[in-house]
């Protein structure tokens, strides 16, 4: 895989994570639209759109976009995407959940696991699953948490501001500390950003939007991002079509052109 200076530093907890047993995708096809038209049914209505706008974010000539998790498995590996571009960050998705009859947080292949284009979260009310993204490096056999982006956004199915599903989204930066938050998990009015989402008006389930540019916004850049979801029904919420922007390419590298440069002759 490929070689990276350590731009950012995070949390000893999070700094690194061995991950012996996760699934690795390599080099998945990206683009450049979240969620295009005909897939899911975005709108631009408060309730179903937060932080920075996704036109904002698909305006960045620097956007990329992961429409397909095929090839996702369950289990307390994650999973892992992998890249060889250096200016794309490694990427791990890690699911778990706090299971009251099993009296801790725990994995299961029920809370990781890929259904086209979507991840699936739980479907059982009993228990409250938690998606953790994180950008790092990835080299063959373990993962380091240690690179940011300057903006992600992704979408939420099937998921509403009720006694049904509720949500909370939190963005952290490389110290583990939180950029911003979109909670209505309890329905709380006092969120940073609303109470949630309803229902459209012909009673279909929304697809929620949530992204955060960190230079738009002029905060910290994004290391992880941890999405909590209670689903009270029978079938799944969802998460699709993660966003996020490149990195800038190691200062080794860099440096490197710059040294070849020197080693050119000169003209007279």
């Amino acid at each position: 895989m490929k070689a990276r200076t350590f731009a950012t530093s995070l949390v000893a907890s999070a700094g690194l994570i061995v991950s012996a047993h996760a699934a690795t995708i390599s080099d998945p096809t990206l683009y450049t639209v979240i969620d295009p038209a005909g897939v899911q049914d975005v709108t631009s209505a408060p309730d179903e759109s937060w932080g920075t706008s996704q036109a904002t974010l698909e305006a960045r000539s620097d956007l990329k976009v992961m429409q397909d998790f095929a090839g996702f498995t369950g289990g307390s590996g994650g999973n892992i995407v992998a890249f060889t571009d250096p200016t794309l960050p490694d990427i791990r998705f890690a699911m778990t959940t706090d299971d009251p009859d099993a009296g801790g947080a725990i994995t299961s292949d029920n809370f990781n696991s890929s259904a086209g284009s979507a991840l699936l979260f739980d479907n059982d009310g009993s228990v409250t699953p938690v998606l953790t993204i994180s950008f790092g490096t990835w080299n063959g056999s373990t993962f380091t948490a240690d690179q940011t982006v300057d903006a992600a956004g992704f979408v939420l199915t099937q998921v509403l501001n009720s006694s049904i599903r509720h949500f909370d989204v939190t963005f952290k930066d490389s110290g583990g500390n939180t950029i911003t938050q979109f909670l209505n998990l309890a329905g709380d009015a006092t969120a940073t950003t609303g109470t949630g989402a309803d229902t459209s008006t012909d009673g279909s389930w929304p697809e929620i939007y949530v992204g955060w540019d960190a230079t738009a916004q002029n905060t910290n850049k994004i290391a992880q991002i941890v999405i909590a979801v209670s689903d009270g029904s029978a079938s799944s919420s969802g998460f699709d079509d993660l966003a996020f922007t490149t990195i800038p390419e190691p200062a080794s590298l860099a440096l490197m052109g710059f040294g070849g440069l020197l080693l050119l002759p000169r003209r007279k």
